[in-house]
C-alpha cells in the first residue's frame, strides 16, 4: 500500500516500500526487544546499511 501511495504522489516507490518494510520489522520485533517500533526499525535499517533516509523517515513516525 505504501508503494501505491508513493506512486500516486510521484515519490520514490522503492524507497517507500523499503521504509514500510523496516516499519513492519520494527513492529514485529517490539515483542522481543526493548524500545519503540520506530527506533527498532530504524536501528535494523542502519544495520542492513539501508539509505539513511529510510531510518530517518521511520524514526519520525508519530503513530503507535
Amino acid at each position: 500500500m505504501c508503494g501505491m501511495m508513493a506512486a500516486e504522489l510521484g515519490m520514490d516507490v522503492k524507497l517507500a516500500r523499503r521504509a514500510a518494510l523496516m516499519h513492519d520489522i520494527g513492529k514485529a520485533l517490539t515483542h522481543e526487544l526493548d524500545g519503540s517500533h520506530a527506533s527498532i526499525g530504524a536501528e535494523y535499517a542502519r544495520r542492513l546499511k539501508e539509505p539513511e533516509v529510510v531510518g530517518q523517515r521511520h524514526r519520525g513516525a508519530s503513530h503507535r
